[in-house]
């Protein structure tokens, strides 16, 4: 069956909340995990309430400053031991991540978390999230934060995010380049 034909297929069974952009031939070999070399996620977070939003967005009453945030996202960015921020799993066989890409953006009444990272442990993402809020918030220091890099603590799993929000946004593999635009 022709990909084009397969995204057609697909996109008809599928959910209405998900949606297949493209499909292409591949290896019989090809392993869409293992041989990803970066993933991007979307977290979107909502300034005010909305009734049809709810499941898509977090929604934080209390005023965030997109500033501090930001300044709190530089720390993470780069090559760290972010064990601070997944949870335990069999599988990770190093808590040793890159985070190419973490921005902070602002849109009327939505901020949006936009992260790119060389792969991401169990509940990575979301616990970022969490951190970058409560830095929003004014409850949380840089410094603060470069903590959860340089020893382990549990604060970072405390402050996790709710899933509504959290959105996969693209893999990327060896032959495609990196484009962080969301």
């Amino acid at each position: 069956m022709p990909p084009e034909k397969i995204t057609a297929r697909l996109n008809e069974l599928l959910p209405y909340d998900i949606h297949i952009l493209k499909t292409e031939k591949c290896s019989d070999r090809f392993h869409a995990r293992h041989q990803a070399v970066a993933r991007s996620y979307v977290y979107a977070i909502s300034r005010r309430r909305s009734a049809f939003g709810k499941p898509y967005a977090w929604w934080i009453k209390e005023p965030l400053s997109v500033v501090a945030m930001q300044e709190a996202a530089a720390v993470l960015h780069g090559f760290h031991d972010f064990s601070s921020f997944g949870a335990t799993s069999p599988d990770e066989k190093s808590t040793q991540v890159n985070i190419l890409h973490l921005e902070v953006s602002e849109n009327e009444d939505m901020i949006y978390v936009h992260i790119v990272g060389s792969h991401f442990l169990w509940m990575m993402v979301r616990r970022i999230v969490g951190v970058l809020v409560h830095a929003g918030k004014g409850k949380l220091t840089a410094r603060e934060i470069n903590d959860f890099l340089v020893r382990y603590s549990e604060r970072p799993s405390q402050l996790s995010a709710p899933p509504a929000g959290l959105y996969l946004h693209r893999v990327f593999y060896p032959w495609e380049e990196l484009d962080f635009r969301f």
